[in-house]
């Protein structure tokens, strides 16, 4: 990332410069001559446009905040060529600094700073048509899903993950994200991925297949786990039936989390035990 240092001729100076809280902010660090600065600005000079919209918009010594002429400077900045005056531009508007809160008008200069290969930019469109804060591009949405997903960080193969299980309920497209977060040892997305199998990605069960992954995350503590192997073996789908053990589990399910599985262990104790058990619970209110 670049860095500014900034004189005025030659003011020393090393700042973090935050545009927003969320979900970025710019550090600058490096060396430039102010006057020579303005000079190359009226020249015309990408660079120098930038460089002076960002004095105008944090205010430093000799340059004070002109939230206004930064606009007006990023924007000249952006019609030739440069990449991260489309990022401020789009934040200031996504922020309201020094204009109104405007989606459409940040998402259009999110989208220049994309085309122009900008990650921060393509970040923003993602939350953005996440959110909902402009009009939803589902073919834009997940193409940045996956984009983002293939460069290997675990928040966006979630999401990516989260997207095909949940919005658009696609096991088949689901199963491969999944994979490689169960892999990682997440149990959360090991009883996922067994519950995947489960239902089938081809509509077809494969029990077999589901109960190592459905294992995996009851025996890392996950009380869905527990809950789905005690399922397992009560009703033998891929395992030998074993009352014994599904107890076992919908106890274990129980001692976790009493208030969440009460209803469903008092449930199949009834059924174990051939006679009506109550949830302790429910007796108590």
């Amino acid at each position: 990332m670049k860095v500014l240092k900034y004189h005025l001729p030659y003011i020393k100076l090393f700042m973090l410069f935050v545009l927003t809280a969320f979900p970025f902010s710019i550090t600058f660090s490096a060396e430039i001559d102010v006057r020579k600065t303005i000079v190359q600005a009226k020249n015309n000079d990408k660079q120098a446009l930038y460089d002076l919209a960002v004095l105008k918009h944090i205010g430093l010594e000799g340059v004070e905040i002109n939230l206004p002429e930064a606009i007006a400077l990023y924007k000249r900045a952006s019609a030739l060529g440069h990449r991260s005056a489309n990022q401020n531009l789009g934040l200031m508007y996504y922020k309201g600094v020094g204009v109104k809160v405007d989606y459409a008008e940040a998402a259009k200069w999110f989208e220049i700073g994309a085309e122009r290969n900008l990650d921060d930019s393509k970040r923003m469109l993602l939350i953005m048509n996440k959110y909902e804060l402009i009009p939803r591009n589902d073919k834009k949405f997940e193409s940045l899903l996956i984009e983002f997903a293939n460069k290997g960080k675990q928040e966006d193969i979630e999401q990516l993950a989260d997207y095909y299980y949940y919005t658009k309920n696609d096991l088949l497209l689901a199963e491969k994200p999944t994979v490689l977060l169960a892999e990682k040892g997440l149990a959360k997305y090991q009883h996922r991925l067994g519950m995947i199998y489960y239902r089938g990605t081809d509509g077809k069960p494969n029990y077999k297949k589901a109960y190592p992954w459905i294992l995996k995350a009851a025996e890392a503590n996950d009380l869905n786990g527990k809950i789905s192997v005690a399922s397992f073996y009560l009703g033998g789908l891929g395992v030998q039936q074993d009352f014994e053990k599904a107890a076992a589990w919908f106890n274990s399910a129980y001692e976790q989390d009493p208030v969440k599985t009460c209803e469903i262990h008092s449930l199949v104790l009834s059924e174990l035990n051939n006679e009506t058990q109550q949830c302790e619970l429910s007796r108590k209110q």
